[in-house]
Order: C-alpha cells, then sequence, then structure tokens
C-alpha cells in the first residue's frame, strides 16, 4: 500500500460516490472530535467558514462521503508521528484539512508502513 487513498479502494466502491447535495461538514467534525477524544488529540470547538470551506474541498475533490472521512481519520492512528507518539507535534483537524497538509498525509508521508521520510520539516507548515 503506497497511501491512504489506496486503504480506500479496500472499501465498497459504492461509499466513494459523489458528495451529496446534502453534505455536512459539521458531521466530520463530529467525527474528528470522536476521534481525537480517544486519540487524546485536539478537538475542534469552533466550526470555522475555512475549516468548512477546507472540509468541502477535500470531500468534493476526493468524492467522499462520511464513510470515507471515517476510514481516513482511522487510518491515521496507524502514525506514530500523527498520534504525537515520537515528537510533541499532536495533530489537529485544522492542520489536517490545510490542502499541502492533506496531500502529504493523504500521500502517506506520516505513515510509518509507507514511508521512511522524515517529518520535522513538514509537520512546519502549518
Amino acid at each position: 500500500i503506497a497511501s491512504l487513498d489506496e486503504i480506500l479502494v479496500i472499501v465498497p466502491e459504492r461509499i466513494k460516490t459523489k458528495r451529496p447535495s446534502n453534505f455536512n461538514p459539521a458531521k466530520v467534525i463530529e467525527l474528528w472530535n470522536q476521534f481525537a477524544h480517544q486519540n487524546k488529540l485536539p478537538h475542534t470547538r469552533a466550526a470555522t467558514k475555512g475549516l468548512k470551506k477546507s472540509i468541502n474541498n477535500i470531500t468534493e475533490k476526493q468524492k467522499w462521503t462520511i464513510n470515507n472521512w471515517t476510514i481516513f481519520f482511522y487510518a491515521l492512528s496507524i502514525s506514530d508521528f500523527l498520534m504525537g507518539k515520537v515528537d510533541d507535534f499532536k495533530l489537529s483537524l485544522d492542520w489536517l484539512v490545510k490542502p499541502a497538509n492533506f496531500s502529504e498525509v493523504n500521500a502517506g508521508n506520516y505513515h510509518e508502513l509507507f514511508s521512511s521520510k522524515k517529518h520535522t520539516e513538514s509537520k512546519k507548515r502549518g
């Protein structure tokens, strides 16, 4: 497996459909907060316009549903770095949905199983 997108291929294709017109980014934030609580990561308290826009942009570009977001968040937990186990870095939703950061994470660059890339410079992006 080379990227998190490839993990999503394992999921039935019916999940990877066009974003429903009633898609609500607040559901992604709620899902993140559940994931964050379980993994001792920062919660997202304010659903800013910028955060909602970033979530919508990713959802549209990736053709994701809430199920894809669920899988994506839980796939993050395999990264000791992103979970703050090897550095003082703590993953947040605001950091994750910034386009450059999302691309890096989605490509598997922060997952030790996929890459041996050093993360110190990349984490400073945001």
